[in-house]
């Protein structure tokens, strides 16, 4: 099964990484805890969400994840939305560990082979390293433009992008 280029793989990371810093340019720790009115997750858990996709692209990569397992835990898929501050990780540290991971992903891949990209993945139906990358970042840019609409919720009514 044939892989995305390495250069897209790349160019989707950085792209992902920069509306992420955008949109959460002069956000405070607080405003990242606002829910919304409606069903859904505040920008801390969004960002900390984005950070459980990377960290399994870093483990399918062979490499360590950033969150601990405690953190994983609290921004993972299904978790219970944030309500209590004690319950986040501070935004700040969220931040860097967003930066690092989409750096170190960004090294490990390219460091690898095509041959290693198109490597079928068994616990992945056969799907390539590259393809399951490739979705990962999909779903990564689902929730990055969730910031946007969670950015005004903060009050900024400004337009990032």
């Amino acid at each position: 099964m044939d892989s995305p280029p390495k250069e897209s793989l790349i160019f989707y990371l950085k792209l992902n990484q920069r509306v992420i810093d955008m949109q959460l340019d002069g956000i405070t720790h607080a405003e990242s805890l606002m829910q919304p009115p409606f069903r859904g997750n505040c920008m801390n858990w969004v960002l900390g969400h984005i950070l459980t996709g990377r960290d399994s692209m870093l483990k399918e990569l062979g490499l360590p994840g950033e969150l601990s397992p405690e953190q994983y835990r609290r921004y993972d898929r299904d978790s219970e939305p944030i309500v209590d501050p004690q319950q986040a990780t501070e935004l700040e540290e969220l931040r860097a560990m967003s930066k690092r991971s989409c750096q170190r992903l960004i090294l490990a891949i390219e460091a690898m082979g095509m041959d290693t990209l198109n490597a079928e993945l068994t616990d992945h139906k056969n799907r390539s390293l590259g393809s399951v990358l490739a979705f990962s970042q999909w779903h990564e840019a689902y929730h990055a433009g969730q910031l946007e609409q969670l950015r005004q919720l903060s009050g900024k009514d400004d337009k990032v992008i």
